[in-house]
């Protein structure tokens, strides 16, 4: 369809704003004009004059925006007020590594400028026939709009490009949650800035467990065994199946809660000084706080428990996906952990991607958190050649070698589980490991601290691959292609054909890379990618079980060969190819 209109670039912007189902004064809402206001509302909260019977409950109002000289959809209502559109793309981190990314990567972001104008109020006043007054000679559409929707931070906002004669449904569409609105300014702009849904795990915005307040109501000692919370909802205690609590820098098990005849909270059964803790004494009005306990827990399930407890729609994470690439790549992995105090959602899911060999984002194209193991590519992948693909002049190569490393560090098992600082001191192990052969003239430590992983064989997995993966310094390619080249998402691998990848003669040497960040730019245009080596330096093959079925490696598929395992020979070798590693 596209090549029979032409390539005219088309930017649509669409806010989702959350309206009342009621009709003003009508059943069930109670409000009446010159009792509960002087006219009607605007179906907003804001402007609501009977909160108790509020009811946003079904679709909202669709306000879309475009350019005042695009060729738009003529029967959206569209308000031609943007004078430009940005985005920033989601950017991997793959496996939570630390450095100058965040652990999650970096969010996609969009920034919308908008011109601000009188406006009809069509559309966004249900009552626009009853005013006494003519909206177009009163105020602007933003002016108005904010006054009357104030709480706009997390509203969906969806970025749709294509190219004009097309509709929505068949443009490429990108979804954020509104982080805020600016304006309008004396030039009578506004500026919107919205990001991916994962904005919801930022630390400033999430915790997990949640903050607890219930406090105790007498003085107890170091071997009592029961004591009485006032102030507390015996839900906010119970919401994480955990039968622990924290008071002060013990952590204390219990065997039941109860709330009592005056309202209190009344635990029993008191088991002292847990999880490498001391038992003490503490004073009345000490708080207690609820604990969350994993024991033996697939790490990608307590990504999803902390990333729906901060608010994303469980419609947007594919669980069953999810379990079907870790039970594939990850296999039985489970982590114990006790989390005794409010910790930011961001942080918690950034230590297991790390520690766990995974990582996570939001695809805002395909409107879904993705999860996938660190892992070989088994499928064929595309080709990018720089005679076929490449926009001239566009490519940029760049190392980092403050990534490198040639030793990794891990304590693991924490002495005192209240004790969350990074010192080695606080946990009981630590484990080393060093490459065999370091051909760079410096040493590069890269150490970290696991409150998560509880058993010397995962230490010994997770060294491993940090090790393999980072040993060289890892090498960082950017370039831009067509629009028509757009089948590459971000986690893809992809091989590249590239002047500045050869042999040791100067022939062209194809690599193997993995994409961690693509957005078009301009849209409808060419298309900007991101990727990262995809490779390990030490010579190894990765694969999983066969089939009964599965033939000899002989007579096996090159996409068998990738994605199976075989016993090796004597040599360690199949059939004069590097052998597989058992782990």
């Amino acid at each position: 369809m596209t090549d029979s209109i032409g390539r005219i670039p088309v930017v649509v912007v669409e806010i989702q704003q959350p309206i009342c189902q009621n009709t003003y004064g009508s059943s069930p809402c109670t409000a009446a004009i010159g009792t509960t206001g002087t006219r009607k509302c605007f179906n907003t909260r804001a402007t609501c004059q009977d909160p108790d019977n509020y009811d946003q409950d079904g679709d909202p109002i669709y306000l879309r925006f475009g350019k005042a000289s695009a060729d738009l959809p003529n029967d959206l209502n569209i308000i031609p007020s943007i004078q430009s559109v940005s985005t920033v793309p989601t950017r991997i981190n793959v496996g939570g590594r630390l450095g100058k990314e965040k652990p999650l990567g970096l969010r996609a972001e969009s920034n919308i400028l908008l011109v601000d104008h009188p406006h009809s109020d069509n559309i966004v006043d249900p009552y626009l026939s009853e005013r006494t007054y003519n909206p177009l000679e009163l105020g602007t559409f933003w002016s108005k709009w904010l006054k009357r929707n104030p709480y706009n931070e997390g509203l969906t906002l969806i970025v749709y490009e294509g190219y004009s004669g097309q509709t929505l449904a068949e443009m490429q569409s990108r979804l954020y949650n509104i982080d805020k609105i600016e304006g309008p300014d004396s030039n009578n702009q506004v500026k919107i800035k919205a990001k991916d849904i994962l904005r919801l795990a930022d630390n400033n915005k999430a915790q997990y467990p949640a903050l607890t307040v219930g406090k105790l109501t007498a003085n107890i000692t170091d071997s009592a065994t029961s004591l009485e919370l006032d102030g507390a909802v015996e839900a906010d205690y119970t919401a994480y199946s955990s039968n622990y609590i924290r008071i002060n820098n013990e952590i204390i098990g219990y065997t039941s809660v109860t709330t009592d005849g005056s309202g209190n909270l009344d635990f029993t059964g008191l088991t002292r000084g847990q999880f490498g803790t001391e038992a003490a004494a503490h004073e009345e009005d000490d708080t207690a706080q609820a604990c969350v306990y994993y024991n033996a827990v697939a790490p990608w399930l307590i990504v999803k428990d902390v990333l729906i407890d901060a608010g994303v729609p469980s419609s947007y994470i594919d669980y069953t996906a999810w379990t079907d690439e870790a039970t594939t790549w990850l296999g039985g992995l489970t982590v114990t952990n006790i989390l005794s105090e409010p910790t930011g959602v961001n942080t918690i899911v950034g230590e297991l991607c790390e520690q766990c060999s995974f990582y996570v984002w939001f695809d805002e194209r395909d409107r879904e958190v993705k999860f996938q193991a660190i892992k070989p590519a088994v499928d064929e992948v595309e080709v990018i050649t720089e005679e076929n693909n490449l926009v001239q002049g566009s490519t940029v190569l760049t190392a980092r070698p403050e990534l490198r490393a040639s030793e990794i560090w891990v304590s693991y098992i924490p002495r005192d589980s209240t004790q969350t600082r990074k010192e080695r001191g606080n946990f009981r192990r630590t484990a080393v490991r060093v490459e065999a052969e370091n051909l760079f003239p410096e040493r590069k430590v890269y150490e970290l601290y696991s409150r998560w992983l509880n058993s010397d064989q995962q230490v010994d997995l997770l060294t491993f691959r940090l090790l393999a993966r980072y040993s060289e310094p890892p090498v960082y390619i950017r370039f831009v292609l067509d629009a028509k080249d757009r089948s590459l998402k971000v986690g893809d691998p992809f091989d590249i054909e590239y002047r500045g990848f050869t042999d040791d003669t100067g022939a062209i040497e194809r690599r193997r890379y993995q994409v961690i960040s693509s957005h078009e730019s301009p849209p409808g245009e060419n298309i900007v990618i991101e990727a990262q080596v995809f490779d390990y330096a030490i010579d190894f093959n990765q694969g999983q079980w066969m089939v009964d079925a599965a033939p000899d490696y002989s007579a096996a598929t090159p996409a068998e060969k990738a994605a199976g395992g075989w016993w090796s020979d004597d040599d360690g070798t199949v059939e004069g190819e590097p052998g597989y590693v058992w782990s």
